[in-house]
C-alpha cells in the first residue's frame, strides 16, 4: 500500500470547474478563498499542488450557502472532466471503455492524495467507485462533481444521453438529488459506504476515440502519494502561498488543519524547523523563476515572499554561493553553450 501523505494534497486544476461555476452563480469567490486560506494562485496554475481540505471546505460552503446540493454536478457539466488539463495526459489515445476506466483509476492519485478510484465487478455490472474515506462527510458538492465526471467518461463511448442504471452515494437522502434530470432514471442508493456508478459490462469493449480529439499536450503528472516525509510535503504545498499578502505560519497551519504548535512539533521531529523549510521553499521557487522568467530580481523577491530584495539576495547567496543575477547569467550561458554544442 502506498504511504498516504499526512497533508492531503490536490492539483489545482481539479477544482477549476468548481471555481468557474462559483463565479457563474455570483458567489464572492475571493472572500471564500481568503476565509479558507486558499492561495489566489490556485485559479491561475492547474498544475499547482495545494492543501486539499480548504478547497473542499470552499465547495461545502458553496453548497450550503450559495448554490445548493447540485452545485458540483452543474460545475462538471459546464467544464467536463476531459477538459481538466492535469488529467488529460493520463487519458490520451484511442482505447476502449474498459481501458479508459482503468486509466482513470490509475490517474486518481496523480490528482489528489485522498482520492482512490477502483473498479469492482458485480454480475453484469462493473462499478467505478471512490474507495477512500471522505475528507468532509456528506458533502454533495464533491460527490456529485466526481459522479458526473465518471458518467462523462462512460459517455465518451456510450453517447451523451447515457445514464447509469445504478448510482451509489455516500450522502443522506435528498429530494433535489433524487429528482435531478441529469441523474434520472438511475436508481440512486443513498447512505452507502462509498460513491460510484454502475456500468453494464456489455459497454466495456466499445471504442473511445474522442479522448485524443480533446486532449492537450502535457506530461503525465506524478503520483502525489509518492511524496516523502512531512517536510517534503510542505515543500510541495508551500510555494503557492509565498506571494500571498499576510502569509504566515498561522495562515498555512490553518490551511492544513493543524495548530501552529503541532506544525512546529512535526517539523522538529523530522529534524528541521519552519524557518528552514520556508527558506528552502523560497530558494527552490526563486531558482525556477530565475531560469524560466524575465522577472526583475526585485520582482522575484516579491514572488517568493520577501519584502526587500536585499534580504532575498543575502538568503539566495547563502544557499547557492552566488547572487541571483549571477545564477541567471550562468544558467543562460549553460543554455547557450548547450545549443551550440548540439548544432542549433
Amino acid at each position: 500500500m502506498p504511504r498516504v501523505p499526512s497533508i492531503p494534497l490536490l492539483r489545482a486544476g481539479v477544482v477549476h470547474p468548481l471555481l468557474h461555476e462559483a463565479r457563474a452563480v455570483g458567489a464572492p469567490v475571493g472572500r471564500f478563498l481568503e476565509r479558507f486560506s486558499i492561495p489566489g494562485a490556485v485559479e491561475e496554475d492547474p498544475g499547482l499542488v495545494v492543501p486539499e481540505l480548504p478547497l473542499w471546505l470552499f465547495v461545502e460552503a458553496m453548497v450550503c450557502r450559495e448554490a445548493g446540493p447540485l452545485f458540483g454536478m452543474h460545475a462538471c457539466l459546464k467544464t467536463p472532466y476531459i477538459e481538466i488539463p492535469t488529467l488529460l495526459p493520463c487519458l490520451q489515445g484511442s482505447l476502449n471503455l474498459k481501458e479508459l476506466l482503468v486509466r482513470l483509476c490509475a490517474a486518481s492519485p496523480t490528482q489528489s492524495t485522498s482520492s482512490r478510484y477502483a473498479l469492482r465487478e458485480e454480475g453484469d455490472l462493473l462499478w467505478i467507485e471512490e474507495t477512500s474515506p471522505p475528507l468532509i462527510p456528506d458533502c454533495p458538492g464533491v460527490v456529485l462533481f466526481d459522479v458526473m465526471g465518471m458518467m462523462q467518461m462512460v459517455r465518451l463511448a456510450a453517447g451523451q444521453d447515457w445514464i447509469p442504471p445504478v448510482i451509489s452515494l455516500n450522502l443522506s437522502r435528498c429530494t433535489e438529488i433524487e429528482t435531478a434530470p441529469n441523474l434520472n432514471p438511475s436508481r440512486i442508493l443513498f447512505s452507502q459506504p462509498r460513491y460510484g456508478i454502475a456500468v453494464p459490462r456489455r459497454l466495456l469493449p466499445m471504442w473511445v476515440d474522442s479522448v485524443g480529439d480533446h486532449s492537450l499536450p502535457g506530461e503525465v503528472p506524478g503520483d502525489l502519494n509518492a511524496v516523502g516525509d512531512f517536510p517534503s510535503q510542505l515543500l510541495i504545498a508551500l510555494p503557492s502561498y509565498l506571494s500571498e499578502a499576510g502569509f504566515s505560519i498561522g495562515l498555512f497551519a490553518k490551511a492544513i488543519d493543524m495548530s501552529v504548535r503541532t506544525l512546529q512539533r512535526r517539523l522538529g521531529e523530522a529534524g528541521t524547523s519552519w524557518s528552514r523549510v520556508l527558506e528552502r521553499t523560497r530558494f527552490l521557487k526563486a531558482l525556477a523563476l530565475l531560469r524560466e522568467t524575465d522577472l526583475k530580481i526585485v520582482e522575484v523577491a516579491w514572488e517568493v515572499g520577501y519584502t526587500h530584495a536585499s534580504t532575498f539576495c543575502h538568503s539566495f547567496h547563502k544557499l547557492s554561493g552566488v547572487s541571483p543575477s549571477e545564477y541567471r547569467w550562468h544558467f543562460g550561458e549553460m543554455g547557450t553553450s548547450g545549443q551550440e554544442s548540439s548544432g542549433q
